[in-house]
């Protein structure tokens, strides 16, 4: 999975204020790919270590909503995917 994510830092392999998170994120490697690009911007990738993991893992970042109170919040985002099994 690729998730766009615009006007990142790099600190090690995951973009700043990102983390990895699912019930087994220690079977998932996630950073930033500049040879794939969106809108001019790099993106993040979240992948698996093992073919089955027996769980899922997910790219997540959170924040204080407190500055966003009583506004309109718009997300929008791109995956794309490459060698998902079910």
């Amino acid at each position: 999975m690729i998730v766009a994510a615009s006007c990142v830092t790099l600190t090690g392999a995951v973009p700043e204020g990102w983390m990895v998170a699912g019930s087994q994120p220690a079977k998932y490697a996630a950073g930033v790919d500049t040879t794939v690009l969106y809108q001019g911007h790099r993106s993040a990738y979240l992948k698996s270590k093992e073919q089955m993991t027996g769980g899922f893992g997910t790219l997540m970042q959170s924040f204080d909503a407190k500055n966003y109170l009583g506004k309109r919040v718009r997300f929008s985002a791109a995956v794309k995917t490459e060698d998902v099994h079910s």
